[in-house]
């Protein structure tokens, strides 16, 4: 299956964007495609992963707050 321009143009942005880096850390490569994938809308409201597979998804943020267990409260000070 070919990819449509919307690939492409990711490439074409991390290529201009980050050309003086030299290589982006994997950790970092991974997170930017999620971004780009399925964060970044067009006027229309679409996302890349939305215009590539044909189906809409969920909210990437919703899914990060189920996912994510809550932040533990803050030692308390002694003193």
């Amino acid at each position: 299956m070919r990819t449509s321009s919307c690939v492409e143009g990711r490439n074409g942005f991390l290529s201009l964007r980050y050309h003086h880096r030299r290589a982006l850390p994997p950790a970092l490569l991974k997170a930017l495609t999620v971004i780009h994938n399925y964060v970044l809308r067009r006027d229309d409201g679409t996302t890349a992963a939305k215009r590539l597979f044909g189906i809409p998804h969920g909210d990437l943020f919703e899914h990060f707050l189920q996912v994510i267990p809550p932040l533990s409260l803050p030692r308390k000070r002694t003193g």
